[in-house]
């Protein structure tokens, strides 16, 4: 295998990136109750070599540029609220401009306004209708550890062997080959030569994988029926040969991974019959239910990006580390919705229970719009290949895409808010914290940040 790209000259003079980070970050300061943010650019070319003994010999240009927003507020009864917005593109000049940026900041701003005054979550047991931003987000979290073909390390300990399976490190799909994994209908593909889907790019090509093989397309389920797996060079109990996607970030070991994952399926509804469906449900459903709404997702949470604090995060980490292989999921943007009047009232707090693989199995209904949610693949702390694996930030991750519309499951389980509420914050505006701005460039010959 020989590929020698030729050298590619990083470009950082099209925009004032610093003068745009403090431009954009302005926005914040206009929401009073957002005590605390970050926006973050990351600008990054990188050339990779790669020699062995098998002859390979490969020099390829890898870049991309990313900007990362993080921000806290705390609602009136003491529990802090968070949101994130965060945009991708292969190159830095692909980055959406200023007037873009704001907007996006706004609307995550005002959402995390209204999250702040939403009512906690209340436990639930019923339909839950996810909209295509929030479906191709969760099938990000759901299929990530589900399509890794790899053989799980070989563990002497039932303390280590506890620990991957309550990460979900372990596929469930492994040794399923041509059994039925997903509703008849549904087709899943991975393809590291895709470059858009309904003029949305995406980031997750390439062209040889991080151990010089060259990046193959993957029909991964066909009409329902496990069809394959992504495979590095670490044999696993199905495939024992590479088909291209053993992909590493910033040194760490190449891992089968996702690059752009697109979910289709050829029975669909449009996006007003799937309401329909779902409200139809849901009125069947609470007829002998204490509660008259069901649930409509909008958008998941990555901690990664929403929660500023390292301590934060790890806290989290842990409260989910017992039930991520098991189908643990955080919504974000959460909306009560009464069938009988068409009202919607959002919530704050919610996590979805038990919804893995198996739950994909009965999927209710599917829409035939799409939508393209990119995000970093983390490769820190061996999140890599487990659940906790979509939790990722430019900082340390592998770009990726998932093209999915969205999916109507009948019944989920959903539990409320739990816990103490944390301290609120400081009444005195001097102590209250300001946008920290963050503008990170990176290229071969070293690293810059500027705050």
């Amino acid at each position: 295998m020989q590929l020698i790209e030729p050298l590619e000259t990083p470009d950082w003079a099209g925009r004032n990136w610093e003068q745009e980070a403090r431009d954009t970050s302005a926005v914040m300061r206009a929401f009073s109750e957002v005590h605390e943010s970050r926006v973050t650019y990351y600008l990054v070319y990188a050339t990779e070599y790669l020699l062995t003994s098998e002859g390979t010999e490969i020099r390829q240009n890898r870049r991309f540029a990313a900007i990362e927003a993080g921000m806290a507020a705390v609602a009136d009864d003491g529990v802090p609220v968070n949101h994130y917005y965060a945009t991708y593109a292969s190159r830095p000049a692909d980055l959406p401009g200023a007037d873009t940026v704001r907007k996006g900041l706004n609307v995550a701003c005002t959402e995390l306004m209204a999250l702040r005054a939403a009512p906690p979550a209340q436990d639930y047991t019923g339909p839950v209708l996810f909209e295509a931003r929030a479906a191709a987000s969760l099938l990000a979290q759901v299929l990530g550890p589900a399509v890794n073909g790899a053989r799980p390390p070989i563990s002497f300990s039932p303390v280590l062997e506890q620990m991957l399976s309550g990460l979900g490190g372990k596929s469930d799909w492994l040794g399923r080959l041509g059994a039925r994994v997903l509703p008849p209908s549904v087709t899943v593909v991975d393809d590291p030569g895709a470059k858009e889907s309904n003029g949305a790019s995406l980031i997750g090509r390439y062209s040889v994988d991080d151990e010089g093989v060259r990046a193959q397309k993957v029909t991964l389920v066909e009409n329902g029926i496990l069809k394959g797996e992504l495979m590095s060079r670490r044999p696993g109990s199905d495939f024992d040969q590479s088909n291209g996607h053993g992909r590493a970030a910033f040194l760490n070991d190449a891992k089968p991974t996702m690059s752009n994952l697109i979910l289709t399926s050829t029975e669909h509804l449009s996006p007003a019959d799937l309401k329909k469906k779902f409200l139809d449900s849901c009125r069947a459903e609470r007829r002998s239910e204490r509660e008259q709404y069901c649930l409509v997702v909008r958008e998941m949470d990555n901690p990664a990006l929403s929660l500023l604090h390292q301590e934060d995060f790890s806290e989290l980490l842990a409260s989910l580390a017992g039930g991520a292989g098991t189908g643990d999921r955080l919504p974000l943007v959460v909306y009560r919705v009464y069938p009988e009047t068409g009202r919607e009232e959002m919530i704050r707090g919610s996590r979805i229970i038990g919804l893995n693989t198996r739950a994909l199995r009965n999927i209710a209904g599917i829409g035939n719009d799409s939508f393209v949610y990119s995000y970093m693949q983390s490769q820190i702390n061996g999140f890599a290949g487990t659940a906790l694996g979509a939790f990722g930030s430019a900082q340390s991750g592998l770009p990726a895409s998932v093209v999915a519309p969205s999916l109507l499951f009948d019944e989920l389980e959903v539990r409320g808010t739990r816990g103490e509420a944390k301290r609120l914050p400081p009444d005195d505006p001097s102590e209250v914290k300001v946008p920290l701005l963050a503008l990170v460039a990176m290229s071969q010959t070293g690293k810059d940040n500027l705050r």
